[in-house]
């Protein structure tokens, strides 16, 4: 799906909201094209990335299209 399109962006939203019903809040959600984890915050609308080796902006454009927040977890 191209998220550069507007039909492309409502179906995108529309999987990613199907995926998370399927995550428990807290749950995470691994992503294996761009070697990606994020934790899924229902309550705060938050998706904190845990570990991410090959970057996809185009999920955090997804994301953020839902109203919501991607937090990156600061390397200790």
């Amino acid at each position: 799906m191209d998220i550069k399109t507007s039909a492309g962006m409502k179906d995108a939203i529309a999987w990613t909201e199907n995926l998370f019903k399927m995550i428990s809040d807290g749950g995470m959600w691994a992503v294996p094209r761009s070697t990606t984890i994020y934790q899924i915050d229902k309550v705060k609308k938050t998706a904190t990335v845990i570990q991410q080796r090959k970057p996809d902006t185009s999920i955090d454009t997804v994301l953020k299209a839902m109203g919501w927040e991607v937090v990156y977890k600061k390397k200790k």
